[in-house]
């Protein structure tokens, strides 16, 4: 959900973040809802960042290459590390506003006894093993699965380039998609699947090879008359129009979910490409929306059971109520992000004053 800001001038990617966050942000609303409201398919928002963050990985691991195991764990190392630090800062911050609002607010009872799952939760490890979860920030197991898979991926495409990109990494997306498919039939999972792996795990690992895959085939050149044209401007808002149907309106829960797989690496296509649909959506603003996303996405469980918790707008129609708890995410976010850059940049500057 945090990408390289070499990607910036692809303000349409940035655009697609903060539509598929908000997605992400509606569904868990409903689950607070008085009465059933749609966005039941917007879990699979998660399943487009895998494939974004695999897009991004494999632009990475080409300027690493490693000729040998040692140097490729070293890499490994140095770009698990990295990422961690640009995911933790927004993470923490979060993860310590929920707590305080869960147990004086709220007043849960957290229980010593879960110490162990706290310790998880804030080392952003709870993907791995989601037994031991916490109601608070509970969407953190993306993060979780986010580092842990990466690292894994990142490895095998810096060590086997060539062999994974083009033949390992396609196969084994399929083959978990395909596992998935028969063995639960839809996508809404993150939960433990065997001794070690959760389905969170399968679904992160199954996105971010498909991403890779994307990267692999998009860094070969391709004919001018194939990205252009008004042939590519209706393909791409029609596939979006699917994607807003079934992210915003489909009940989710069933095979459809991997249908969409397809729709979201060619959308990926025409936003990171030079094509019209990424020369149309070159705006400026755009790129302040992708960066509050990810604490969007952080942030917005919170808000969702406030507003269960005070039964803010029970009576009001759940158009409207959508939309004020839109807004309340989106200017939580606004702030959070704020104070964490602000708080970053003085930060930057008394570490430079004293070296």
């Amino acid at each position: 959900m945090l990408e390289p800001k070499k990607q910036s001038k692809k303000q349409g990617i940035e655009l697609y973040r903060f539509i598929m966050t908000a997605a992400i942000c509606l569904h868990h609303f409903r689950l607070y809802a008085p009465t059933v409201l749609p966005y039941g398919g917007g879990y699979l928002a998660v399943d487009f960042f895998f494939i974004l963050s695999g897009f991004f990985l494999y632009a990475h691991s080409r300027r690493h290459l490693a000729g040998n195991t040692l140097q490729a764990l070293h890499n490994t190392v140095d770009y698990t590390v990295s990422r961690y630090k640009r995911l933790f800062p927004q993470y923490i911050l979060t993860l310590l506003i929920s707590i305080f609002v869960y147990i004086f607010i709220l007043r849960s009872d957290m229980g010593t006894a879960r110490a162990g799952a706290f310790i998880s939760k804030i080392l952003m490890l709870d993907g791995i093993y989601v037994h031991t979860q916490l109601s608070i920030m509970p969407q953190g197991w993306y993060c979780s699965v986010l580092l842990a898979v990466s690292a894994l991926v990142y490895f095998l495409s810096i060590r086997y380039n060539q062999v994974f990109v083009k033949r390992i990494a396609p196969i084994l997306a399929i083959a978990i998609y395909a596992a998935l498919f028969f063995k639960y039939g839809h996508l809404n999972l993150y939960t433990q699947h065997g001794i070690i792996l959760t389905v969170g795990f399968l679904r992160g690992a199954a996105g971010l090879c498909l991403g890779c895959a994307l990267g692999n085939i998009m860094h070969k050149p391709v004919k001018k008359h194939v990205k252009q044209g008004w042939i590519s401007i209706v393909l791409f808002t029609g596939l979006t129009g699917i994607t807003l149907y079934a992210l915003l309106w489909n009940s989710g829960f069933n095979k459809s979910d991997f249908l969409l797989l397809p729709v979201f690496v060619i959308i990926l296509y025409y936003l990171l490409q030079d094509t019209v649909i990424s020369n149309l959506l070159r705006l400026p603003l755009l790129g302040r929306l992708g960066r509050i996303s990810y604490t969007m996405f952080l942030i917005h469980h919170l808000i969702a059971v406030l507003f269960d918790h005070y039964n803010w707008l029970r009576a009001a129609d759940w158009k409207l109520t959508s939309v004020i708890y839109l807004a309340a995410v989106f200017i939580c976010s606004l702030l959070l992000d704020t104070l964490i850059h602000t708080g970053s940049a003085i930060i930057k500057r008394a570490v430079h004053k004293n070296v």
